[in-house]
């Protein structure tokens, strides 16, 4: 149970990716805090089922986080780590999304990461804890009818390598992963808004991947697992 004892929060974690990282963290020990924008039935169902303590914010809404957080450290008394999961993805041709889609993206993405992070460090040192930042391939590859997204990606990429060399000094190890298309509700979003159906879709991605298949959150999970794994430490300002 490596993660025994740990208070780790996950941000986006109702569905997909977050969803399958917060299953794996809790089947090894960990304690869970669980962010989504909305406390509707399904994230009551979740944290019900994973016996998680709720912190309902919107990561664009960028003044309520520091307020998330308050109420974190007012039930635990602590963070040991964070996993910045959430993001926000609209696809569409580059000359039809308008200025206030980018930035809603961007502010999802990017600055919601950002403040995040930032609101959580101080604690994080208690701690000597670990962030895990999702990027994504879109963000070193760019992608068609991605502009905005892949952009606020790329973003984090470069905020994972900078906080790796800002923290690691003061004890927080910081990397992050860059996945994939990965088999999630988003691929179904993807699907409408590209007129497509969904088996058209998968195929449409797996074309360009080695393996002729998309991933699976579960195996997204497992390296997230690795990264906040108490005894690698060696890894810093990394993506994976």
């Amino acid at each position: 149970m490596r993660f025994k004892d740990k208070v780790i929060l996950i941000s986006g974690a109702k569905q997909g990716m977050g969803l399958a990282i917060a299953k794996r963290l809790k089947s090894e020990g960990a304690t869970l805090v669980l962010n989504d924008k909305l406390m509707d039935e399904n994230f009551k169902q979740v944290c019900s089922e994973l016996e998680a303590f709720p912190a309902v914010c919107d990561l664009s809404q960028l003044g309520e986080i520091p307020k998330v957080i308050k109420a974190v450290i007012s039930k635990f008394g602590k963070i040991d780590d964070v996993v910045a999961q959430h993001a926000y993805m609209n696809m569409g041709k580059f000359e039809e999304q308008r200025e206030e889609e980018w930035w809603k993206i961007v502010n999802t993405n990017l600055l919601g990461s950002y403040v995040l992070i930032r609101e959580c460090v101080e604690h994080l040192t208690k701690t000597k804890g670990k962030i895990v930042i999702t990027s994504s391939y879109w963000g070193l590859s760019g992608w068609p009818e991605a502009s905005a997204y892949a952009s606020s990606k790329a973003g984090l990429i470069t905020l994972v390598k900078s906080l790796g060399r800002e923290l690691a000094p003061i004890g927080v190890n910081v990397n992050g992963i860059a996945p994939g298309v990965i088999n999630t509700p988003q691929l179904e979003i993807d699907a409408k808004n590209l007129n497509l159906t969904m088996p058209e879709v998968l195929e449409r991605y797996a074309r360009n991947i080695p393996l002729g298949r998309v991933g699976t959150s579960e195996e997204i999970a497992a390296v997230v697992a690795f990264l906040l794994d108490p005894e690698q430490n060696a890894m810093v300002g990394q993506i994976v």
